[in-house]
């Protein structure tokens, strides 16, 4: 057994013996004494509880279970203690039986723990290891790794002033709940014995509080407006280190449902407060908010005063707005406030703005055109890829018009052809913190399918020309056509149909790609024939139906189709030279009973 003087302030297994001498706190009305003991064998024990009658040595009237939180705690060289104090009352002169002087005394146990209750005479186990039962958990026995007593002198002082104070670290409370109670079992004797008339532990009661209120502060002007609302659960410590993080041994305390929290039994002085927020709370929040700066509050306690304070963090608002516009179309026009594209390989332009509108950075962008070509951003003034608060970005995008888009009179925002008369283009913008947005513009389309027919006759086979015109004179002569068939909208003209009554039709030329459609500005070439008829001549003509008719000439018409257009004709004509004439001729053939006589009969 090793006997420990108490002289001077003194470590003891970590926990903090200082002589009153040293931290004077005098007056009855300054304490709350929450175990007395008092025997006269030489020895006396006892531990605090609520429990009436005689438990142990205790003095009943001056003992009394405690709760954790009412025990005063002190910042020691950055290290934060729950403090209790000793009142010894051993005899001021004179020795024991021993012949040590009589104001010493023995504190041969020491053994503080924690519980969710007070404790009673049945926790009590009899042994010196562990004095209370297994509801009960020890934080600190005086005889770890060695059997101690620490030798304490009655400072002649009297009753109600302090012999002793005791400092444990908080840090070995560290699963306890602030609910839980304080429980102290304690042995004085028997070497050196106890001759006073009572030990008295107690706890100073001129501490500070501290109490808060956690809210969300929308607004974050750091001031608490009454449709704020309260946050519940976050966690706040005093930093008695200064190192701005939670430590195992410091003092904290968690939001309520109300958004309270407290920190009592403090000894007057200065704190630093500060938050210790889970990676669930940091994603939904920012840091502190007001006129407090580093994520801290200062608070200055004094002397069973309280202070409040109020805590508040910005919910982080990840938002943006997203606009998509037609500024422009190369090669279209503008009809009032609507962009209008007519032929293909026209450009629309767009402009994208995206600006942040929360509160926190929008990292890790993600910008999609399926039915445009996404340019440059500009606007990233720190050039961080990252969407900054305030910051607007805005993005250049074009779409090059497709004949097939004019063809199907549009496309849709994914790229798709539809039928809708416009250019459908959505723009979808994400971030890692947002949900996707999508905003859309809408630019026309012209859509104009049309043809020129134009039919002429090239020449007669067996014919004549007479100035401009053609004129046939004999049945089998052949009127030569030329029929063009040109292309003058803007659509892609298909399902064609050419049909010529009075004519036979050739082939055509002129079908560049050879897929049988006349494309935008293309022009085909078809020969086409007529073969002049007897009946024809002697008619005087023909119509367009092949039909005989007296007007002098041939009428040729061809007349043309396509499935995106009404019918066209073309028309043609060539003359007839009608010519009734015969000629007579009359002659000698014989003379019967005559002579012929030099060829004249």
């Amino acid at each position: 057994m090793a006997d420990v003087f108490i002289t001077g302030i003194t470590d003891v297994d970590n926990m903090v013996v200082s002589p009153g001498s040293f931290d004077v706190v005098s007056g009855t009305g300054n304490f709350t004494p929450f175990l007395r003991v008092d025997d006269s064998d030489g020895t006396s024990e006892g531990f605090n509880t609520d429990d009436s009658g005689k438990v142990l040595d205790n003095g009943a009237s001056w003992t009394q279970s405690l709760k954790l939180s009412e025990v005063p705690i002190v910042i020691r060289n950055g290290v934060a203690y729950y403090e209790i104090r000793l009142d010894l009352n051993e005899p001021n002169n004179g020795t024991d039986g021993l012949g040590r002087p009589a104001s010493q005394v023995g504190l041969s146990e020491f053994q503080v723990y924690f519980s969710d209750r007070g404790a009673t005479l049945g926790d009590y186990t009899g042994s010196s290891t562990t004095a209370l039962g297994s509801a009960f958990t020890k934080v600190y026995d005086l005889d770890s790794g060695t059997d101690r007593t620490l030798v304490l002198s009655d400072g002649a002082s009297g009753s109600g002033r302090d012999d002793y104070v005791f400092y444990i670290p908080v840090a070995n409370f560290s699963a306890a709940e602030a609910d839980d109670y304080f429980t102290l079992y304690a042995k004085f004797g028997p070497s050196p014995e106890e001759n006073a008339t009572f030990e008295e532990f107690r706890i100073r009661r001129d501490t500070g509080t501290i109490t808060g209120t956690k809210f969300a502060d929308i607004n974050g002007d750091g001031i608490k407006q009454a449709s704020e609302g309260t946050l519940s659960g976050f966690k706040f410590y005093i930093d008695v280190n200064g190192n701005d993080q939670f430590d195992a041994g410091e003092i904290y305390a968690v939001s309520g449902a109300n958004g309270s929290f407290t920190f009592q039994s403090l000894t007057a002085g200065t704190y630093t407060i500060r938050e210790d927020m889970t990676a669930e709370q940091k994603a939904l929040y920012t840091s502190i908010t007001g006129a407090q700066s580093g994520g801290e509050i200062t608070v200055t306690v004094t002397a069973s005063g309280t202070t409040t304070i109020f805590w508040g963090n910005q919910p982080k608002i990840a938002d943006f707005s997203l606009t998509k516009t037609v500024t422009s179309i190369d090669g279209g026009t503008k009809v009032g406030a609507n962009w209008v594209a007519d032929s293909a390989g026209d450009v629309v332009n767009y402009s994208i703005v995206i600006t942040n509108t929360g509160n926190i950075a929008l990292t890790g962008k993600s910008i999609v055109d399926a039915n445009g070509v996404l340019g440059a951003i500009s606007g990233d003034t720190n050039s961080n890829g990252v969407l900054d608060v305030g910051e607007t970005w805005t993005v250049t995008a074009t779409h090059a018009v497709s004949q097939a888009e004019l063809d199907s009179k549009g496309t849709s925002d994914t790229g798709a052809l539809d039928s809708d008369g416009d250019t459908d283009n959505k723009v979808v913008v994400d971030f890692a913190e947002t949900e996707a947005k999508s905003a859309s513009a809408v630019s026309l389309l012209t859509y104009n399918p049309n043809f020129s027919v134009v039919k002429t006759v090239t020449s007669i086979t067996g014919g004549t020309k007479v100035g401009s015109d053609y004129f046939a004179d004999s049945a089998g002569d052949v009127v030569n056509y030329d029929i063009v068939i040109t292309n003058t909208g803007n659509i892609t003209l298909t399902g064609k149909s050419i049909l010529d009554a009075n004519g036979v039709i050739g082939a055509i030329s002129g079908d560049t790609d050879g897929d049988g459609n006349l494309d935008v500005g293309e022009a085909w070439t078809i020969k086409a024939t007529h073969a002049v008829s007897q009946a024809e001549l002697d008619s005087k003509g023909t119509s367009n139906t092949a039909a005989l008719d007296s007007d002098g000439d041939t009428d040729n018409l061809v007349s043309v189709k396509f499935a995106e257009t009404g019918t066209k004709t073309g028309e043609a004509v060539s003359y007839l030279v009608y010519n009734p004439d015969f000629s007579v001729v009359k002659s000698v053939a014989s003379i019967t009973g005559g002579v012929t006589i030099g060829g004249i009969t």
